[in-house]
């Protein structure tokens, strides 16, 4: 059986048309008659108003609004020429076909005629009745019906499930993230939902004040200030630690859905740290995940696990999107790689091996295993094949094993006396 190395796809967005009404960003909304358009959109039962800001943000601003609120249409004032040109086209550039609508007084026809090269077609004047409001997000359903469907920049996310606690899932998932954040370009989010034994915090040292349990508690009012308040950062990795929940708390379920609204827009790699327990969010989120690691080391039991815990995922209809980590691993093995992959029936996506005074010493000081280190690399190689699927992998080995013993064990088959058991700890 050779690895998994099919292709991951970028999920699409669905187009507006099918809403119940059109997210809107309003930019540039500093003067007087800017309030105006902002009362007449409040009052439209078919809008909603993702986000409002008073100034033109510069790129970098306008890039994490856009992927933060994911919206169906940019209004854009005029009241500064150079600017608002210098807006839409930054719009146009990262998503092209977006409906751009300037707003403001008539006179402005040469500025009018440079956002139309930008696919421009609605221009919105005062006094921005209900009716003319109204009016416009019917034309604007329509357009959109007719453009293809919208491929919003959304980021992908890997889950990393254990097998059993302690087959090194959290740091194979803390390792990784770093490995991916260290690429020029890629924004990268480690979020642990371990909330009963939850080490990511832990591992790095980190004391922040704020956690994913902030984020259950605060849902009502969740949004991007309170998002860049619940993260930490160590390098260039946004990190959401689980937090220590309070005795006798009970968290029956997380609002999976704004935790993936607002992170696929924010980052392109989301990876998620689970505790195994399959609690209902944790359904909720490898049910979202575009690749599910199972985590596991070649011991007999972890391997009778990580084979009950792909039964369950199979169940619920994710088995495709499945790859096994086999964490721990040595060439001395009795058993051989492709052997485990028969036991499993789940393709070996990679193997780490085992360097306990390299993730010793990480944990100590707090930060991610020495770049010096074979299993350093391994974890770089892990990052450069989820930014480049179909990359070169190692090859199987074909060294001869003790499957059958191994497999008797597993699945509960008698096996034979003089046969020993011969797998490494």
């Amino acid at each position: 059986m050779q690895p998994d190395e099919t292709p991951i796809q970028l999920p699409a967005a669905s187009g507006a048309h099918n809403k119940k009404w059109l997210r809107v960003l309003v930019i540039g909304t500093g003067a007087d008659l800017s309030s105006k358009l902002l009362m007449s959109l409040r009052r439209s039962k078919n809008v909603e108003i993702v986000e409002d800001t008073s100034e033109y943000p510069d790129q970098a601003e306008l890039i994490r609004l856009m992927r933060l609120t994911g919206p169906d249409v940019v209004f854009l004032s005029l009241k500064n020429e150079r600017l608002a040109l210098e807006t839409g086209q930054r719009v146009a550039e990262f998503e092209p076909g977006l409906p751009i609508v300037p707003f403001g007084r008539r006179g402005k026809e040469k500025l009018l005629l440079d956002l139309m090269k930008l696919g421009v077609r609605e221009v919105l004047s005062p006094p921005f009745s209900d009716e003319d409001i109204e009016g416009l997000v019917g034309r604007l359903r329509q357009l959109l019906v007719q453009l293809p469907p919208r491929l919003l920049k959304t980021g992908l996310m890997f889950s990393f499930l254990p097998a059993k606690p302690g087959v090194g899932a959290s740091t194979i998932a803390l390792n990784t993230s770093i490995a991916l954040s260290r690429h020029s370009g890629v924004r990268a989010l480690l979020a642990d939902f371990d909330l009963t034994g939850g080490l990511i915090a832990f591992m790095l040292k980190i004391g922040s004040a704020f956690s994913l349990m902030d984020m259950v508690h605060r849902s009502r009012e969740f949004d991007d200030d309170v998002w860049y308040k619940l993260i930490s950062r160590r390098g260039d990795l946004d990190i959401l630690a689980s937090g220590r929940p309070a005795p006798g708390m009970r968290v029956e379920s997380i609002r999976t859905d704004e935790f993936l609204n607002i992170t696929r827009r924010l980052y392109d790699f989301v990876c998620a740290d689970l505790s195994g327990g399959m609690e209902s969010f944790s359904e909720e989120l490898l049910t979202e995940s575009d690749r599910i690691f199972l985590v596991c080391t070649p011991e007999v039991p972890a391997l009778h696990l990580a084979r009950e815990r792909y039964c369950v995922l199979e169940s619920l209809g994710l088995a495709s999107r499945v790859s096994v980590i086999l964490n721990r691993w040595d060439d001395r093995q009795s058993i051989t790689r492709s052997e485990v992959e028969k036991m499993l029936n789940v393709p070996i996506f990679e193997t780490l091996p085992n360097d306990y005074h390299a993730v010793h010493t990480a944990l100590m000081a707090g930060r991610e295993v020495n770049s010096n280190c074979k299993l350093s690399q391994r974890f770089e190689d892990l990052a450069n094949r989820l930014l480049h699927p179909g990359a070169a992998t190692q090859e199987s080995r074909s060294e001869p094993g003790f499957l059958s013993s191994v497999t008797r064990r597993i699945f509960g088959a008698k096996h034979e006396e003089h046969e020993e058991e011969r797998l490494s700890a």
